[in-house]
């Protein structure tokens, strides 16, 4: 599957029946170092590993509803979200995948908060990751999770799209609105030309 702005809408036709994080293994990217050598740059990885699996998953795969995992609410805030937690005893840190899917504004918020006051209870007390991994997914979680912008430029092109079906022009129109500021997309901008009549 290519993963260029001519990417169909079939990159967010992904299993319904189990949630993203099977699709967001954050393990693979947030794992914790590994000897002295250890070093990334947190906002590459951050930007990928939200895509990362995505792009394995099956085509076979049913059609994801584009609606938020926890409320169901179909708007302009919508993203592909992926949380972490920290964990830490003594010499052992360990950074965890939380929960991972489609979350509005709100929920993320919730989410972020919950995994953000678990690593802030549990994360700090490994030497010497502990503090240094809890920071940084307390700040990312807090942020609404990490999020790839291409992922969700496509994630919001198809609420957009749902939305503008059901006749709710202004949200769709803000949908159309977040995905070009994206990413760049002739589709998005000639939808958004039909729904505001030029």
């Amino acid at each position: 599957m290519s993963s260029g702005p001519g990417r169909s809408s079939r990159a967010l036709r992904r299993s319904a029946s189990r949630p993203l994080s099977y699709e967001l293994e954050l393990a693979r990217a947030t794992g914790s170092p590994q000897g002295a050598g250890w070093s990334a740059d947190i906002s590459k990885v951050s930007q990928t590993e939200a895509a990362a699996v995505w792009e394995d998953a099956p085509e076979a795969a049913p059609d994801l509803e584009v609606a938020c995992r926890k409320c169901r609410k179909v708007d302009s805030t919508l993203r592909a979200s992926a949380f972490t937690y920290v964990l830490s005893a003594v010499f052992l840190t360990l950074r965890r995948p939380a929960s991972s899917g489609i979350f509005c504004r709100s929920c993320r918020r919730k989410e972020g908060a919950k995994w953000s006051l678990l690593t802030g209870v549990l994360g700090w007390w490994g030497f010497p990751w502990g503090p240094i991994l809890s920071v940084q997914s307390i700040v990312r979680n807090l942020r609404g999770g990490a999020q790839d912008g291409g992922l969700n430029a496509e994630l919001l092109k198809a609420a957009g799209q749902t939305l503008a079906d059901r006749g709710e022009s202004p949200e769709a129109i803000r949908a159309f609105e977040a995905s070009s500021k994206l990413r760049d997309d002739p589709a998005v901008t000639q939808l958004l030309s039909q729904l505001r009549g030029y």
